[in-house]
Formats: structure tokens, sequence, C-alpha cells
């Protein structure tokens, strides 16, 4: 028995595989208006996506050539290691990329009722608005992290 979040994610990885924003898929929609705290982790997901689809593949070599490629490689760093003397060891840099800033807006609408959920990495709000009669109702909810 599959629960709703497994069928919102499997709608996620439906989209992704079909090469499509999953933002536009109707039930991801309803989900994150209805449950804005996953808004950050399908943020999350979409950078990682992002970072993916910049890469390029690799050429691989020829079967042939990776066991002589290895051994030559082996051999190389026995050398190095042999013939080297103790040196003080540099912290790795860091990389100089970063995200800069990131949002996420998704909204519905359906009869007499409107909701507009924004998520930012420190703040999520949540606004719906809806009609009851002839009366207007309109909340806001609006979190933000310490």
């Amino acid at each position: 028995m599959t629960t709703e979040r497994e069928t919102f994610l499997a709608a996620v990885d439906e989209a992704l595989d079909a090469r499509r924003d999953p933002c536009e898929v109707a039930l991801v929609q309803e989900w994150i208006a209805d449950h804005p705290e996953d808004g950050d982790e399908l943020a999350r997901l979409f950078r990682g996506v992002d970072v993916l689809a910049r890469s390029r593949p690799r050429p691989r070599a020829s079967r042939k050539l990776v066991p002589m490629i290895a051994a030559i490689a082996f051999v190389a760093l026995g050398v190095h290691l042999w013939t080297r003397a103790p040196k003080s060891v540099e912290p790795p840099r860091t990389s100089c990329s970063r995200i800069v800033s990131f949002s996420l807006e998704v909204t519905r609408e359906s009869e007499g009722q409107s909701t507009m959920v924004r998520s930012e990495p420190d703040h999520t709000e949540r606004n719906q608005v809806s009609r009851l009669g002839s009366t207007l109702i309109v909340s806001r909810l609006e979190s933000r992290l310490p």
C-alpha cells in the first residue's frame, strides 16, 4: 500500500523520467500547496538535477587499455612515493561557486478558493483566499527559520 507522499514522489520521478518539469504536474502542485515544507526538498532535488544536466559524459577507454593504464599508474605511484621527501600537507581549497538565492512558488486554484505557497531558503509563506457565500476569507501563514 502506498502513502500519499510516495504517490507524490512517484509523480515527481515520472515527470523527471519523461524529461518534464514536475511543477507542471497537477498532483505535485496540489501536494506542495498542501505541504509547503516539501517545497525545500523539491528545490534541492532541482538543484541536483541541474548539476547532473550540466555534466558531460566522459568518453570510455577501450577494455584493453584499462589494465595497461592501471598498471602504469600503479608503477608511477610507487616510484613517486618511493622517491619523494615528506612535505607538509595543505588543506584542500573550497570551490568558489555557490547558490546565491532560490525560491519556489506554487499556485493552486479551484472553485471558490485560491492557494499560493512561496518557499525560500529561510522563509515559507502560504496565502489562501476562499469565498463562503458572500463572505471573502483571506488567511496568511508565514514561517521563518532562525
